[in-house]
């Protein structure tokens, strides 16, 4: 009866051990290490999160959406410039929302040939935090309901005076 009892144990816990279940687990991990030279970076990880701009019942406004970045260059002034412009697209894509985006109160322009100069190579070369901000501008026919999304692409550079 003994020896029953073991075979029925051994064989339940070989067979609960063949049929173990799993689980799969995977992540994407991404590190940036900028250049002690020039970098431009958002403070406090905010960078990779969709940011939401909060609509203001009382005054039927958006509220801009303002953040710190951190920046240095010990080549010279660091300018910016937008990509394309920054708009936010309603999710029917009937309707728009400018936006003004400044860094260091300096309103960023579109376009390589449109660089604006958002900290001077004196105060760029020991790292210091500014802010940006992303101004909506109201619509003439006025702000519409609706869900909206946007990418704002900055671009900044940082170069050797005279070069």
């Amino acid at each position: 009866m003994m020896k029953k009892l073991l075979l029925a144990v051994t064989l339940a816990t070989v067979w609960g051990n063949a049929m173990a279940e799993t689980s799969k687990l995977q992540l994407t991990v991404e590190a940036r290490i900028p250049s002690d030279n020039f970098y431009v970076t958002p403070v406090g990880g905010w960078g990779g999160q969709i940011q939401n701009m909060t609509w203001q019942p009382g005054t039927s406004s958006l509220e801009p959406l303002q953040k710190t970045l951190e920046m240095k260059s010990t080549l010279g002034p660091i300018q910016g410039y937008l990509e394309e412009a920054a708009i936010l697209y309603s999710s029917n894509g009937q309707n728009t929302i400018p936006l003004n985006v400044k860094v260091a109160d300096k309103k960023l322009e579109v376009g390589s040939t449109s660089k604006v100069e958002v900290m001077s190579a004196t105060n760029a070369a020991v790292s210091k935090r500014v802010t940006l901000a992303l101004e909506p501008v109201k619509p003439s026919n006025g702000y519409q309901a609706g869900q909206y999304n946007a990418v704002v692409n900055m671009m900044f550079e940082s170069v050797a005076p005279g070069s």
